[in-house]
Protein backbone atom coordinates (compact mmCIF):
# COMPACT_ATOMS: atom_id res chain seq x y z
CA UNK A 1 0.00 0.00 0.00
CA UNK A 2 2.83 2.38 0.81
CA UNK A 3 4.62 1.78 -2.49
CA UNK A 4 1.37 2.23 -4.38
CA UNK A 5 0.97 5.74 -2.96
CA UNK A 6 4.63 6.76 -3.06
CA UNK A 7 6.08 8.47 -6.16
CA UNK A 8 9.23 10.07 -4.76
CA UNK A 9 12.84 9.55 -5.81
CA UNK A 10 13.87 7.44 -2.79
CA UNK A 11 13.65 3.64 -2.94
CA UNK A 12 12.63 1.22 -0.24
CA UNK A 13 15.76 -0.85 0.50
CA UNK A 14 15.62 -4.50 1.44
CA UNK A 15 18.56 -5.57 3.59
CA UNK A 16 19.95 -9.08 3.91
CA UNK A 17 19.56 -10.61 7.36
CA UNK A 18 21.78 -12.71 9.60
CA UNK A 19 19.12 -15.44 9.64
CA UNK A 20 17.95 -15.14 13.22
CA UNK A 21 14.62 -16.76 14.01
CA UNK A 22 12.04 -16.41 11.27
CA UNK A 23 13.48 -13.35 9.51
CA UNK A 24 13.06 -13.08 5.74
CA UNK A 25 15.93 -12.15 3.46
CA UNK A 26 18.65 -14.58 4.44
CA UNK A 27 20.00 -14.79 0.89
CA UNK A 28 20.28 -12.32 -1.94
CA UNK A 29 18.16 -14.68 -4.04
CA UNK A 30 15.35 -14.43 -1.44
CA UNK A 31 15.53 -10.64 -1.60
CA UNK A 32 15.41 -10.72 -5.39
CA UNK A 33 12.29 -12.90 -5.24
CA UNK A 34 10.63 -10.49 -2.79
CA UNK A 35 11.35 -7.59 -5.15
CA UNK A 36 10.06 -9.53 -8.16
CA UNK A 37 6.84 -10.38 -6.31
CA UNK A 38 6.08 -6.70 -5.71
CA UNK A 39 3.76 -4.75 -7.98
CA UNK A 40 6.35 -1.97 -7.83
CA UNK A 41 9.82 -3.52 -8.18
CA UNK A 42 11.15 -0.25 -9.64
CA UNK A 43 10.59 1.35 -6.23
CA UNK A 44 12.68 -1.26 -4.40
CA UNK A 45 16.45 -1.60 -4.10
CA UNK A 46 18.89 -3.41 -1.83
CA UNK A 47 21.26 -2.65 1.01
CA UNK A 48 23.98 -5.25 1.60
CA UNK A 49 25.13 -5.71 5.21
CA UNK A 50 28.55 -7.36 5.54
CA UNK A 51 28.05 -8.55 9.14
CA UNK A 52 24.66 -10.08 8.31
CA UNK A 53 26.03 -11.89 5.25
CA UNK A 54 28.98 -13.25 7.24
CA UNK A 55 26.82 -14.37 10.17
CA UNK A 56 24.34 -15.96 7.76
CA UNK A 57 27.14 -18.04 6.20
CA UNK A 58 26.63 -16.27 2.86
CA UNK A 59 29.94 -14.41 2.57
CA UNK A 60 33.53 -14.61 3.70
CA UNK A 61 36.85 -14.15 1.92
CA UNK A 62 36.68 -17.58 0.26
CA UNK A 63 33.10 -17.23 -1.02
CA UNK A 64 33.30 -13.59 -2.14
CA UNK A 65 33.69 -14.33 -5.86
CA UNK A 66 30.68 -16.67 -5.77
CA UNK A 67 28.65 -14.00 -3.97
CA UNK A 68 29.48 -11.41 -6.65
CA UNK A 69 28.58 -13.90 -9.36
CA UNK A 70 25.20 -14.53 -7.70
CA UNK A 71 24.65 -10.79 -7.34
CA UNK A 72 25.23 -10.32 -11.06
CA UNK A 73 23.25 -13.33 -12.28
CA UNK A 74 20.16 -12.51 -10.21
CA UNK A 75 20.05 -8.78 -11.02
CA UNK A 76 20.71 -7.94 -7.37
CA UNK A 77 23.82 -5.96 -8.24
CA UNK A 78 21.87 -3.74 -10.67
CA UNK A 79 19.63 -2.64 -7.79
CA UNK A 80 22.19 -2.51 -4.99
CA UNK A 81 22.06 1.03 -3.59
CA UNK A 82 24.37 0.98 -0.56
CA UNK A 83 26.54 -1.08 1.76
CA UNK A 84 26.30 -1.34 5.54
CA UNK A 85 29.92 -2.07 6.37
CA UNK A 86 30.45 -3.85 9.68
CA UNK A 87 32.65 -6.47 11.23
CA UNK A 88 31.04 -9.34 13.16
CA UNK A 89 31.30 -10.27 16.84
CA UNK A 90 30.11 -13.80 16.04
CA UNK A 91 31.62 -16.57 13.91
CA UNK A 92 30.79 -17.32 10.28
CA UNK A 93 27.41 -18.99 9.92
CA UNK A 94 26.30 -18.34 13.51
CA UNK A 95 23.07 -16.61 12.37
CA UNK A 96 23.30 -13.90 15.00
CA UNK A 97 23.22 -10.19 14.26
CA UNK A 98 26.09 -8.80 16.34
CA UNK A 99 28.01 -5.94 14.75
CA UNK A 100 31.59 -5.20 15.71
CA UNK A 101 33.99 -2.36 14.99
CA UNK A 102 35.86 -2.70 11.72
CA UNK A 103 38.96 -4.86 12.15
CA UNK A 104 38.01 -6.00 15.66
CA UNK A 105 35.78 -8.93 14.76
CA UNK A 106 35.59 -12.30 13.07
CA UNK A 107 35.47 -11.29 9.40
CA UNK A 108 39.13 -10.35 9.09
CA UNK A 109 40.99 -7.51 7.43
CA UNK A 110 41.75 -9.45 4.24
CA UNK A 111 38.07 -10.24 3.58
CA UNK A 112 37.00 -6.68 4.36
CA UNK A 113 39.70 -5.26 2.09
CA UNK A 114 38.78 -7.63 -0.75
CA UNK A 115 35.17 -6.52 -0.43
CA UNK A 116 36.03 -2.80 -0.51
CA UNK A 117 38.43 -3.19 -3.43
CA UNK A 118 35.95 -4.94 -5.68
CA UNK A 119 35.50 -2.88 -8.85
CA UNK A 120 31.84 -3.92 -8.97
CA UNK A 121 31.11 -2.32 -5.58
CA UNK A 122 33.35 0.76 -5.53
CA UNK A 123 30.68 3.11 -6.85
CA UNK A 124 28.38 2.43 -3.89
CA UNK A 125 28.14 4.47 -0.69
CA UNK A 126 29.51 2.63 2.34
CA UNK A 127 27.90 3.32 5.71
CA UNK A 128 29.63 2.33 8.95
CA UNK A 129 27.05 0.77 11.22
CA UNK A 130 29.25 -0.29 14.07
CA UNK A 131 28.91 -0.04 17.85
CA UNK A 132 30.90 2.80 19.37
CA UNK A 133 30.98 4.32 22.84
CA UNK A 134 31.96 7.73 21.53
CA UNK A 135 31.31 9.21 18.08
CA UNK A 136 35.03 10.05 17.78
CA UNK A 137 35.65 6.34 17.32
CA UNK A 138 34.03 6.63 13.89
CA UNK A 139 36.90 8.86 12.79
CA UNK A 140 39.37 6.09 13.69
CA UNK A 141 37.26 3.53 11.84
CA UNK A 142 37.06 5.71 8.74
CA UNK A 143 40.86 5.94 8.65
CA UNK A 144 41.07 2.16 9.06
CA UNK A 145 38.55 1.61 6.24
CA UNK A 146 40.36 4.02 3.92
CA UNK A 147 43.59 2.11 4.56
CA UNK A 148 41.79 -1.14 3.71
CA UNK A 149 40.74 0.36 0.37
CA UNK A 150 44.39 0.69 -0.55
Amino acid sequence: MILEQYNGPVKLLLENTAGQGTELGLTIRALVEIRKASKYPEKIGYCFDTCHAFAAGQWDEETFDKLLEDMEQTGYLDNLICIHFNDSKVPYGSRKDRHEKIGKGEIGSDALAKFLRSEKLQHLPVVLETPVDDEQEYAEEMVYVRNLQG
